[in-house]
């Protein structure tokens, strides 16, 4: 098909005519350049056609059909620059400092793409990781009989450590739109650079920062994502721009855009439905292998941060706004996500400028739906671009490679823009599990649950924390038979976590043996002596126990000596337990206290400490009988939660229970390896999610009987119930205080409620007891289980605005419950929430919902529970 370089004049009515016939499909305009005088851009003889039929006057500049034949045999002069071998000998007295550049010359079709991509993985084994995705293309049916047939989609991934997946990743996509020549050059390009510069020994800046690329975080390139639609361009019809799909009722109208495919946002604006238009969007989302794989991609590589889509025409870096485009009013892209994109722009730009001087256009969507970078950013939190270069498709190869070094220079920019990406990660843990293994532990069943949650928590903990296991119990009758030393034991030394040594401290977890007697004092001593001197501020202990300590050393005499900093939760497991002693060890260390009657009671309650003891929130934290239940839990995730973390117990021992993690736009996400994984033997299944997308999640569940479920998340607000439970002795009143720390910008709402329930009926869970939720003057809000507000005290930091209600605060709390004076930075609200009604003594769990916005904008959700001694 005819294929030409067209202007038309600048005008306010042409501008509104191109982009109307574009938003319909009609037309693939998305690559106009605007000089202010003509609107230049290439059109097909159909899309041609189209205008004219609106009484545009379109100019003809070039036939591209006719000299594109040409383009496709020039050379360019060699531009690459001296090898560095010179310096490491020695030899630099030319002080040529440049990275080795300029590895292509000419452009290529699709099976030359992956013949360079071959030969460069096999000559740098070590860095080069080549695989094949996991489907082929429809099939070139052109000329070239020698092409004909379905393309595998090569991936290739740079880094010197191919089996670690947690290093931050960069990914390129190139070779979408088929007539957009300059792409793979890109892709071949900057994998090039990055491999033949790669020097642990330079101490050249340009070099080193190449090889921090490769040994701190990762690349993965799809050179050519259409193979078919490249080489029917190069080889049939330079002007060909989809992939060579056969539409069904269409045969002469081949193809649908790949650049239009993705879900989000599928079927708006700047696609069309019309196979024979150029921007045919498909039938449905995902239709076409080559976005599937795409997907894949996405979901097999959580540990992406930033996403390039390169293409052509144009010099622009297009990505989501907040402000949206023009096929959709406005986009949820929260502030935090538009100030990491504007510093992305900013390097991306001075590297572009370091080449040619130039500034690429940024802050502005590609105005069309279904493209790659949304879909990225709003599906999996990646921070995506669809990036434009040069000014034709098909530009002279001595002037389309300036663009190309114009783009891999803002690649190698933004991979260590992705090495250095702060995503909110934690600093590492170490926590100490100190179990009770005395016999009566066996006797009341309470063994086989220990070694469950033992197990699950180790599993709950993050690769980098540190983990240990300390079991205590005196073997001998007789309290002189045993050596003090020796009524503790390190079952699993204190030791930072990879997956193999999760494995082996589950495996140890396995092998413990109950019987004897109780030393609580003996397994704290050996605990903190793993920890202690050289506590690291992020240390805490487990103690679970089912009885009282009658073995020395006692644990009076071990908390005397006992380092601060460390703070103790203590479980207490059933009748025998002491409940006082073991309040008292989390009271005395900063530590929380629970009390256990049941066996999903206990999961809970680990699931507690787990957030407690970690940077983790608790979102959701219930019992689930799944058996039938489509909605089996439900929660939300508000915006800037960097990783979501879903636990689930009481699952069958089967290999694949039909469990389904549903995000806010309704996918299901998949196995692969973000983070799946199931304990055949006690029946718990572990996933996690990077930067998942804010909004209502929900867990499907196909399994008989009743799970336990919880989910956490990490997110820079820090909504914490405090551990020490308060006494209104005078009226009888139990009340829970709650701090919440915001890095967010804006205002913050809380509002809440309480569920409460005896323990004295240890093997018989009582219902709720319905509580009134009441104001700060006391009136009734809503009649539901709940707290009453009773006080409230703000520790004003930095970001705290002290106009409109700064002198309310000792008062009311009504301005917190407006949200119109919190301010944004290092901001700690602490407030006390009472029962209204008095309690009779008793130990008492009581199980919290706390809800509320941040802004106005983000609604979020919290759970925690705490058990509360009401003295008699």
């Amino acid at each position: 098909m005819s294929f030409y370089a067209c202007r038309v004049a600048a005008t306010a009515a042409n501008r509104l005519l191109l982009w109307t016939l574009d938003q319909q499909g009609r037309i693939a305009c998305d690559h106009i350049h605007d000089d202010g005088h003509w609107l230049r851009f290439a059109l097909n003889a159909r899309e041609l056609k189209v205008l004219r039929e609106h009484d545009i006057a379109v100019e003809i500049v070039e036939d591209l059909a006719k000299t594109a034949p040409e383009k496709l045999k020039a050379r360019a002069t060699p531009r690459r620059a001296a090898r560095r071998s010179a310096r490491r000998s020695g030899d630099d007295d030319d002080g040529d400092d440049a990275l080795s550049t300029g590895f292509i010359d000419q452009y290529l079709d699709a099976d030359e793409v992956a013949a360079r991509i071959a030969a460069l993985a096999a000559s740098f084994p070590a860095l080069c990781h080549l695989s094949v995705l996991p489907e082929a293309s429809h099939g070139y049916d052109g000329a070239v009989a020698a092409l004909a047939g379905p393309s595998d989609v090569q991936l290739l991934r740079l880094t010197n450590d191919p089996a670690n997946r947690s290093r931050p990743a960069l990914l390129l996509v190139c070779g979408t739109h088929a007539r957009e020549w300059i792409n793979p050059l890109i892709a071949i390009e900057f994998a090039e650079q990055l491999v033949r510069n790669h020097d642990p020994a330079s101490v050249d800046p340009d070099v080193i920062a190449i090889t921090r690329i490769l040994q701190q975080g990762e690349v993965l390139i799809v050179p050519v994502m259409n193979p078919d639609g490249l080489n029917f361009s190069i080889h049939d019809d330079p002007g060909w721009r989809k992939n060579r799909r056969q539409n069904a009722g269409a045969p002469g109208c081949p193809g649908v855009d790949n650049n239009r495919n993705y879900d989000m946002f599928f079927g708006g604006g700047g696609s069309s439905g019309a196979p024979c238009d150029g921007t045919h969007r498909g039938p449905s989302a995902f239709s076409e292998p080559e976005n599937r794989n795409i997907r894949h991609i996405a979901e097999t590589y959580p540990n992406i941060l930033i996403a390039v889509d390169s293409h052509s025409a144009g010099e622009d870096l297009f990505r989501p706004t907040a402000t949206g485009g023009s096929f959709i009013g406005s986009l949820p892209v929260s502030p935090e996500d538009e100030l990491i994109y504007q510093q992305l722009e900013t390097a991306a730009n001075a590297a572009i400028q370091s080449v040619s001087g130039k500034t690429y256009t940024t802050g502005s969507t590609s105005n069309h739906a279904g493209t790659s970078d949304e879909y990225l950013f709003f599906a999996h939190r990646v921070f995506a671009f669809d990036s434009e270069c040069a000014l034709e498709f098909q530009p002279p190869i001595d002037s389309a490679l300036v663009s190309v070094h114009e783009v891999v220079a803002a690649l190698r920019a933004l991979a260590i823009k992705a090495v250095d990406l702060e995503v909110d990660t934690a600093a590492p843990v170490r926590i100490v599990q100190a179990i009770d293994r005395t016999g009566s532990m066996a006797a009341f069943g309470y063994d086989d649950d220990a070694r469950a949650n033992a197990k699950r928590f180790v599993d709950l903990m993050s690769l980098g924390d540190s983990t240990a296991v300390v079991s205590f119990a005196d073997p001998s009758p007789d309290p002189a038979a045993t050596p003090i030393a020796d009524r503790a034991s390190v079952d699993f030394p204190l030791s930072v976590l990879t997956l193999p040594m999760m494995n082996a401290a589950r495996d140890e977890i396995d092998a413990l043996a109950f019987g004897g007697w109780t030393s609580l004092g003996a397994g704290l001593q050996t605990a903190v002596d793993l920890l202690a001197p050289t506590t690291a501020g992020r240390d805490a202990i487990v103690l679970l126990s089912d009885g009282f300590e009658n073995r020395e050393p006692w644990t009076a005499a071990v908390l005397a000596g006992f380092p601060a900093g460390i703070p103790v939760h203590t479980i207490a497991l059933g009748p025998q337990s002491d409940v006082p002693l073991l309040q008292q060890i989390a009271d005395d260390t900063g530590g929380t206290f629970h009390l256990s009657p049941t066996s999903l009671d206990l999961f809970a309650i680990y699931n507690q400490i787990r957030a407690d003891a970690t940077d983790d929130d608790l979102v959701f934290n219930d019992e689930v009988d799944a058996q039938g239940d489509d909605d089996g839990a439900q929660f939300h995730v508000e915006d800037g939660v960097s990783r979501l973390l879903v636990s689930l117990v009481g699952l069958s021992a089967r290999k694949s229970p039909r469990v389904a993690l549903i995000d806010p736009h309704g996918r299901r996400q998949r196995r692969g390896d973000w983070g799946y994984r199931l304990d055949a033997r006690s029946g718990h299944l572990v996933m996690r999610v990077l930067r998942p997308c804010p909004g209502r999640w929900r867990l499907c569940i196909d399994e008989p009987g009743a799970c336990r479920v919880a989910a956490f998340v990490r997110s820079p607000l820090k909504l914490r119930v405090l551990p020490e439970p308060f006494w209104d002795g005078k009226r009888g009143r139990v009340g829970l205080a709650v701090a919440a720390h915001s890095r967010f910008a804006g205002g913050l709402r809380l509002e809440g409620s309480g569920a409460l329930r005896t323990a004295a009926a240890w093997h018989t869970p009582t219902s709720p007891k319905s509580l009134e939720w009441l104001d700060a003057a006391g009136a009734q809000l809503r009649s539901r289980a709940g707290l009453r507000m009773e006080s409230l005290r703000v520790a004003q930091g930095d970001g705290v605005s002290k106009r409109g209600c700064a002198t309310a605060l000792e008062r009311t709390p009504r301005c917190l419950r407006t949200g119109k004076y919190l301010g944004a930075q290092a901001t700690e609200i602490e407030h006390a929430l009472m029962f209204a009604e008095p309690l009779p003594p008793g130990t008492y769990t009581v199980d919290l919902r706390i809800a509320g916005e941040i802004g106005g904008r983000s609604r979020f959700e919290r759970v925690a529970r705490r058990s509360v001694v009401v003295p008699g």
